[in-house]
């Protein structure tokens, strides 16, 4: 088992966390006000993954797949790390989820829906608020920061859009690009459009068509 740690934003906390495959982990915790104190375990049963995104207060906020193998967010109390006491605030969908993130006071999930980025804001009780808006069928990456943050960024990019960094405002939700790559190519001539085909096997298969705009079909 791999170890490594890392402290909270408040500097209180120290986790450490043991990794042994991708399929479970477990989660150790010391007190860094009491040098003497001896780790406490939250997370030790070895039955699934377990993520810290996020601390508030005693909260944390834990991306697992408990109960959810496509993914959920909890609520942890750290005085009280029972499961019995966990609170389920974003249940698992019908979409993989790829990562959380708990900045600004604002939950953000991406998910992988049909082969492409889909990302859903919620507030630290789990309620929906929106789901971001994207200029395209792409994929994201990013929403770093800390608890209390204004502001998180993140990358998009998909078949005709160069790699871009956009900057989501945590107090309105508002999103604008905040840069682009620049490609010695006119991109805006093409065009790429979703379509879906059942399988043999009844499976539903997303598929992706880029063709010029002035392509007949």
């Amino acid at each position: 088992r791999t170890p490594s740690a890392s402290v909270s934003e408040d500097g209180r906390w120290l986790f450490v966390t043991l990794a042994d495959g991708y399929e479970t982990n477990g989660i150790d915790v010391l007190d860094l006000r009491n040098p003497q104190a001896p780790p406490r375990t939250i997370f030790g049963a070895w039955d699934a993954l377990y993520s810290i995104r996020g601390l508030d207060g005693d909260t944390l906020y834990v991306e697992t797949t408990n109960g959810a193998p496509r993914g959920r967010v909890i609520a942890v109390d750290l005085r009280d790390p029972a499961p019995r006491a966990w609170r389920e605030l974003v249940s698992q969908q019908d979409y993989a989820l790829q990562d959380a993130h708990y900045v600004g006071g604002h939950l953000l999930l991406n998910y992988v829906r049909d082969a492409r980025s889909m990302v859903r804001i919620h507030d630290r009780d789990g309620k929906f608020l929106q789901e971001l808006a994207l200029p395209g069928f792409g994929t994201v990456a990013g929403f770093g920061g800390k608890g209390k943050d204004f502001e998180t960024y993140f990358s998009y990019t998909d078949y005709v859009t160069p790699g871009s960094v956009q900057r989501l405002n945590l107090a309105d939700l508002s999103v604008r690009e905040w840069s682009r790559a620049k490609l010695a190519v006119d991109t805006d001539r093409f065009v790429t459009e979703q379509v879906f085909y059942t399988s043999r096997d009844g499976t539903r298969v997303p598929m992706f068509i880029t063709h010029r705009r002035d392509l007949v079909k």
